[in-house]
């Protein structure tokens, strides 16, 4: 039996603890925001207790997943203690938390990035579009990215006035204390479609056959058929796993991003949401964690044990190095 301590802002993936714990497992979940999420299914401890029990593990069998961002270095300092960790690192994190970092990469590895503004309020934004007329997208960024969902907007019409519009009005609507933080990017027609594959630190989680997989993801988050109504932060996803060598979107996308991902001291999943317009890949984000509700979904598709521990091969825990 192997011991996983199971560390996590608000559980994005809480399936994937209760998987982990199926297979017989002794998982241990430390959640900073004190939700009762799983409670009474998967045995919980006090987040401040997590470095007590961390010196309990044994190193070479026991594992710790870090499930998403904001826990800055951590897991990077104990990997190079010797610990088997599933995490990331303040660099990975400012990949997703910061739109315009994560668009120099992906420009730097030759990935297409639409023209990113970034502006410090609302009122500034809508300034920028009455002296640049267009359709743009509005995208939350930092702490509000992290913490609230649905503030995204697209505009319709070729001048933005509609777009301005909702920005008034959110604006309006505002928190008192909560900074304003947000990008305008230029509108790509097209179709949004992700590629996602769990990374070792060397290379991607491979098949039976040695071949090295990824997965197709599609998000829905408008409320309503039609792709009308309010936005959702993801209100369902549909994806396809596929080998990656025979995929075109894996080499525009992930085989590109190699060189940096071998700078990077991270492991886990790697996720580039895109926009395919007229043949090109356009990129818009990256998703250096495990996805709600991606890794939910993820799991079913997987057959046999999950890879995180054990599988073929077993390239999480036997990789430290």
């Amino acid at each position: 039996m192997r011991t996983i301590l199971y560390a996590t802002n608000d559980l994005l993936a809480g399936s994937l603890a209760i998987k982990l714990k199926e297979e017989g497992n002794d998982v241990i979940i430390f959640e900073k925001s004190g939700l009762k999420t799983l409670e009474g299914l998967v045995r919980k401890e006090p987040f401040d207790q997590l470095g007590k029990f961390i010196k309990k593990l044994d190193k070479e069998k026991d594992l710790i997943v870090f499930e998403d961002c904001g826990f800055g270095d951590v897991p990077v300092m104990l990997r190079e203690k010797g610990y088997n960790v599933i995490g990331g690192s303040s660099d990975t994190a400012k990949m997703e938390s910061n739109r315009k970092i994560g668009g120099k990469i992906a420009e730097i590895v030759g990935i297409k990035v639409p023209k990113m503004h970034r502006v410090k309020s609302l009122k500034e934004g809508i300034q920028f579009i009455k002296d640049n007329p267009g359709r743009y997208c509005l995208k939350q960024e930092g702490e509000i990215l992290d913490s609230i969902k649905g503030l995204n907007s697209i505009s319709k019409l070729s001048d933005g006035k509609d777009l301005i519009d909702q920005m008034e009005w959110l604006d309006n609507m505002w928190v008192s204390g909560l900074r304003q933080d947000f990008i305008l990017q230029d509108f790509v027609e097209g179709y949004e479609v992700a590629m996602g594959a769990y990374w070792n630190g060397k290379e991607f989680m491979k098949d039976k056959d040695g071949d090295e997989i990824c997965e197709w993801n599609m998000e829905h988050k408008k409320l309503a058929v039609g792709d009308r109504g309010t936005a959702t932060g993801e209100l369902f996803t549909l994806i396809r796993f596929c080998k990656a060598k025979n995929d075109k979107l894996f080499q525009e996308t992930l085989e590109k991003l190699k060189p940096a991902l071998l700078t990077l001291n991270y492991k886990g999943c790697v996720d580039i949401n895109t926009i395919i317009s007229n043949g090109e890949v356009h990129f818009l984000e990256f998703t250096n964690r495990f996805g709600s509700p991606a890794t939910s979904g993820h799991l079913p598709l997987m057959k046999g044990k999950c890879p995180l521990v054990a599988g073929l091969p077993n390239l999480f825990v036997n990789s430290r190095k």
